[in-house]
């Protein structure tokens, strides 16, 4: 079995880059419905409900995973920095355009294996739902 590795592509340039270890956990890419309804009240003798559909809110989508190496919390780090759109392509060959909002690692102790380890947590804002 292939794994496929998560992918970012600067959308303005030709900028890309691999992430050598995929994020092990990721909240829903998916907006929900924004429906707002109510009842009309009573009119000769039934009662209505009217349901709306709202424009979806901007979502923020989180990934987290672990770093083994520093090359890879570099790379985390300089398109946190970059304040651009990113194409991101995951796992799920899914590909969607973010804006990533913050890169919050958290140093680990290192181990004989990996003398380099933390933990991290991306928050992006979704800017349209995946393809």
């Amino acid at each position: 079995m292939i794994v496929q590795r998560w992918k970012f592509k600067d959308v303005a340039s030709t900028a890309e880059a691999v992430l050598p270890i995929n994020p092990n956990e990721m909240s829903s890419p998916y907006y929900g419905k924004n429906i707002t309804s109510y009842g009309t009240g009573v009119l000769w003798g039934t009662e209505r409900l009217r349901a709306f559909q709202a424009p979806p809110q901007i979502l923020e989508v989180t990934w987290s995973g672990v770093i083994l190496a520093k090359d890879h919390y570099d790379l985390l780090l300089a398109w946190q920095i970059a304040r651009k759109t990113v194409r991101v392509t995951d796992h799920l060959e899914r590909t969607f355009d973010v804006i990533i909002k913050s890169f919050d690692p958290v140093e680990r102790l290192p181990t004989a294996r990996h003398d380099w380890r933390a933990n991290y947590t991306m928050t992006v804002l979704l800017l349209e739902e995946p393809q």
